[in-house]
């Protein structure tokens, strides 16, 4: 038997090793500014969005994406959110790639969850026919902060947070790409 995967979609997860205390210094200093813009001259952004905007290009390349384009960071923005807090499903439409790279979280702080593109499937398949929740048949794929975790998936993947039970607040910083013609 030859099972061929079609029409799929990606989060990766990587780790960075950057010093991310004047991040997130800079982030709770600006509370008032969480889920707002972050100006690209703020000196304490500069190295990650350097590194971010370097992986994403490397990811095109290796996504077999035109070399005619590239991907350029254009958003970025801090969010401050502690486990209880449950933000609603979204997406980037906007965008071409979206990460968000966690300064502080854990199992507890409120995981990420990616919802399944294939909306369809919800109305034919019922959670009692299925044995196992595998990459074909779940509906949500989730994945918890750590420090210096950084995760990369298409912009028009739906995903939202979902509560936590700890005490301490989850910190991450979104960074949105476009692609443009080089």
């Amino acid at each position: 038997m030859l099972i061929h995967d079609i029409f799929s979609s990606f989060v990766i997860e990587d780790k960075f090793n950057l010093d991310l205390e004047d991040l997130k210094n800079y982030c709770i200093g600006n509370i008032d500014s969480n889920n707002q813009p972050v100006r690209f001259g703020v000196p304490e952004f500069q190295p990650l969005i350097v590194r971010v905007n370097e992986y994403l290009n490397n990811l095109h390349t290796q996504m077999g994406l035109s070399p005619n384009y590239k991907q350029e960071v254009y958003k970025v923005w801090f969010n401050i959110g502690f486990p209880e807090e449950i933000i609603k499903p979204h997406c980037h439409p906007e965008s071409f790639f979206s990460t968000v790279f966690y300064l502080t979280g854990d199992d507890n702080s409120g995981k990420i969850s990616f919802m399944n593109p294939v909306v369809q499937k919800t109305s034919v398949v019922q959670k009692p026919m299925i044995g196992d929740f595998n990459k074909y048949w779940r509906e949500n794929a989730e994945v918890a902060p750590s420090p210096n975790l950084l995760l990369v998936f298409p912009s028009w993947l739906w995903h939202y947070v979902t509560p936590g039970s700890g005490t301490e607040p989850r910190i991450s910083i979104a960074i949105d790409s476009v692609i443009r013609k080089k």
